[in-house]
């Protein structure tokens, strides 16, 4: 495991040892670095590269709330907590409500680990959180490149024969605005006589049924995820499921556990017995795949 990198924005080495001490009796691996000026502080930002930062509020040159603001502006993720002797109610609310991730005093220190924990754990979920989404917004961006750039045309319908949407191409093909196609629907530009309309119809039917099964065995697979089942108890429920509604589980995939690499211990396969395989246990992050 990498060293914890932590930024001190400090002015007295008296404090700063009083941090170190507490941090070294929790036995947390870390490197540091004291900065006091603005000017060291910016440059600590971008060479440093910390973890998380402890801050003073008052410094000769310098204070917590700039600190703050500056991580903000240039380092949003980087968890902030603001250490300091006294501090006063207003200006405790006036940190918070800038975006702090805590702050303690300095006479309550053996808070400090804990809370470091908290805001690096905080800081780590939203930074996932905003990969997803980040990922999602690419999937969306590539999605509609593909929509309006096709040659093909393409309609995105719903089961009940609504138009969601149309291409560029698709509205050429028929010699309509996507809103003419939206208004028209399925029933407004295919041949209802079309012997060919019915096979189709069921095909997509059938798609649908097998694509809600999936999202079904999912989700109950995702229902026995809690600390102190076993793996088996999510592989039985998806099994369940998937085999229940006529379909078959593909044995040669399965899901797993994600953590420093995105494939781990343990396999969570979709299928197997309830109360066998490792235990679940707070903490675990799965990737719990229907196959």
């Amino acid at each position: 495991m990498e060293s914890l990198k932590i930024l001190f924005v400090e002015d007295l080495t008296s404090d700063v040892e009083l941090n170190l001490r507490e941090i070294k009796k929790n036995e947390i691996e870390f490197v540091s670095l004291v900065v006091e000026t603005k000017e060291d502080y910016i440059k600590a930002l971008t060479e440093f590269k910390p973890d998380i930062i402890l801050s003073d509020y008052s410094l000769p040159k310098f204070n917590g709330m700039q600190a703050l603001l500056i991580k903000k502006e240039l380092t949003p993720l980087i968890p902030f907590i603001l250490v300091t002797g006294s501090l006063n109610e207003e200006t405790a609310v006036e940190i918070m409500k800038a975006d702090a991730d805590d702050y303690l005093l300095k006479e309550n220190i053996t808070r400090l680990v804990p809370a470091m924990k908290s805001a690096i754990e905080k800081k780590s979920n939203l930074r996932e959180k905003e990969s997803v989404l980040q990922s999602l917004k690419e999937s969306e961006e590539r999605y509609r490149l593909i929509l309006e750039n096709s040659m093909d045309a393409i309609l995105l319908t719903s089961q009940d024969g609504s138009i969601l949407s149309a291409n560029n191409s698709a509205c050429e093909m028929f010699g309509m605005t996507e809103d003419e196609l939206k208004l028209a629907g399925r029933n407004g530009i295919v041949d209802l006589n079309d012997t060919r309309l019915e096979k189709l119809l069921a095909e997509r039917k059938e798609k649908g049924k097998f694509l809600k099964v999936g999202e079904e065995a999912l989700w109950d697979g995702v229902a026995q995820a809690v600390c102190g089942n076993r793996v088996g108890d999510i592989s039985y429920a998806i099994q369940s499921k998937v085999e229940g509604a006529g379909y078959h589980i593909v044995r040669s995939l399965v899901g797993h556990g994600v953590g420093k690499s995105l494939h781990e211990d343990p396999e969570i396969p979709g299928f197997g017995n309830k109360g066998v395989g490792p235990i679940l246990k707070q903490g675990m992050t799965l990737a719990i795949e229907v196959i």
